[in-house]
C-alpha cells in the first residue's frame, strides 16, 4: 500500500462518518479546503442526502 493509498482511506473513513471537511482538510494537512474537496468530495456524495435529511428532522415536510 502507497502512502497516497493509506490518505486516500483516511479521507473515504471520516467522509463516510460523516466528519466535516473542514476536519477532513485538517487531518489530511492540506493548506486549503479547495484542496480536499476537489479531491475528495466524491467520497462524500452521501452528505447532500444527509443535510437534506437533518432539515427535515428539524422543520419536518415533505422532500419530494
Amino acid at each position: 500500500m502507497r502512502f497516497h493509498d493509506l490518505r486516500h482511506t483516511v479521507a473515504s473513513v471520516l467522509g463516510s462518518r460523516g466528519v466535516n471537511s473542514k476536519v477532513v482538510q485538517s487531518v489530511l494537512g492540506h493548506s486549503n479546503h479547495a484542496i480536499t474537496m476537489d479531491l475528495y468530495s466524491h467520497l462524500m456524495d452521501g452528505m447532500q442526502e444527509k443535510a437534506a435529511d437533518a432539515m427535515e428532522e428539524v422543520f419536518g415536510g415533505d422532500r419530494s
